[in-house]
């Protein structure tokens, strides 16, 4: 008969990667959304091209972090109707592919 094991191994470094929560369109601007996220990401390796709007498919044409975990991304057209938005890009410290629900 076998044994039953007494004890889990656990251990090994952390690994964090930010993951993007929420995106809502901005009030004034229907091609732009107000992203959020957690920390762990390099942000600055972000890149608006790597962001798609569902079911549109229209693709980012610009970026900037605006806030703390807070990043603003234009697209090519209206994406106020569109129900998610896929971030496909290899910036270091982000989850890659993910989707994210537009409120």
């Amino acid at each position: 008969m076998g044994r039953w094991a007494q004890r889990t191994r656990q251990g090994g470094s952390v690994n964090v990667f930010a993951s993007m929560q929420l995106a809502v369109v901005d009030g004034g601007d229907p091609t732009t959304l107000i992203i959020t996220y957690t920390d762990g990401g390099n942000e600055a390796l972000l890149t608006a091209a790597d962001f798609e709007s569902n079911p549109s498919g229209e693709l980012g044409t610009f970026q900037a972090v605006t806030g703390a975990n807070e990043l603003t991304v234009q697209f090519s057209g209206d994406v106020s109707s569109d129900d998610d938005v896929t971030y496909s890009g290899n910036a270091v410290g982000f989850l890659t592919p993910q989707t994210i629900g537009i409120a």
